[in-house]
């Protein structure tokens, strides 16, 4: 997913995580005083005004006070985005859901792959296919790819069949899906391989310079 892990010497609003005496992890205000006493096995940075904490070997979320907003329910988390919602792993299973930053579950962990997060929009995957959903979790590409590619310039690289393509923002295959590979749009361009063959193609799907 990208969202986890010990983060050393990271900026955090007005926070910054230190490494304490004794091996585990809090927080520091600018000046350097502590503002969370290090207590915990790994944490993430502050967004929306809280970060994921792991104590007991399960994450939770916490506010920049240190108060505990979010139970240690989870085996790993996602960071809050601007819509205040983010992912999180239930068990072992390696299924994902969505809450909300009061901890209310949105979505529940039924998804093999949820992330990242790209103009409103996570890409998700059930049962080997790939779609999208949004903050709410409903379904906004359907779940029918290989594999997808976050939205870039309002096209996303799909692939099926074991070819890329890319559709538009309403789902519409707008490429076909005959590339070897297809990258993402960038100043209305996109690398793919045809036949071997590296070379560009604008939004139409034809072949430039």
């Amino acid at each position: 997913m990208g969202y986890f892990g010990i983060l050393n010497s990271i900026q955090a609003q007005d926070l910054i995580v230190f490494k304490g005496d004794n091996n585990l992890y809090g927080y520091k205000n600018k000046k350097g005083d502590i503002v969370v006493e290090p207590q915990y096995k790994m944490v993430q940075q502050f967004s929306d005004g809280m970060a994921g904490v792991n104590k007991v070997n399960k994450w939770g979320f916490i506010d920049k006070t240190g108060k505990l907003v979010i139970p240690y329910k989870y085996k790993s988390v996602g960071q809050f985005n601007k819509d205040k919602t983010t992912t999180i792993r239930c068990d072992d299973a390696l299924l994902f859901g969505i809450i909300d930053n009061t901890g209310k579950e949105i979505k529940p962990c039924i998804y093999s792959n949820l992330g990242p997060y790209s103009g409103g929009w996570w890409i998700a995957a059930v049962a080997g296919k790939f779609g999208m959903v949004d903050n709410k979790g409903n379904e906004v590409i359907p779940f029918q790819y290989q594999d997808i590619l976050p939205f870039d310039e309002e096209l996303a690289g799909v692939k099926q069949g074991n070819k890329w393509g890319f559709i538009d923002r309403t789902g519409k295959l707008v490429i076909p899906c005959q590339y070897d590979y297809g990258a993402w749009f960038e100043n209305g361009k996109a690398k793919v391989i045809l036949n071997n063959e590296t070379f560009y193609i604008n939004k139409q799907g034809k072949r430039i310079k």
